[in-house]
Parts: structure tokens; sequence; C-alpha cells
């Protein structure tokens, strides 16, 4: 699966850009919170990361 040729792909990224994770339109959004706070979470802990 290419998803980065892909229009319809969910892409989460933060603020500067970097590419957190890619997820298919079927997504449960549920799922992409999760890990958008777990992403967050890290980041609060290790913030060069």
């Amino acid at each position: 699966m290419d998803l980065l040729s892909d229009p319809c792909v969910i892409i989460l990224r933060r603020s500067g850009e970097t590419v957190v994770a890619r997820f298919t339109p079927f997504a449960d959004p549920q799922e992409i919170r999760r890990i958008a706070e777990e992403d967050r979470a890290r980041l609060e802990v290790e913030p060069d990361g």
C-alpha cells in the first residue's frame, strides 16, 4: 500500500510538519486520537523527539 501518493490518506503531523502517522480513510477516529495523545505525551517527556 502506497500511503504517500494516496490523496485520501489521513496524515497526523506535528506543527513543524513532522509526520507522526498515516492512516487509511477507514481508520477509527479514536485510534487517531490515541496516537496523537501518545505522541503529545512522549514529546512532553522527550522534547527533542
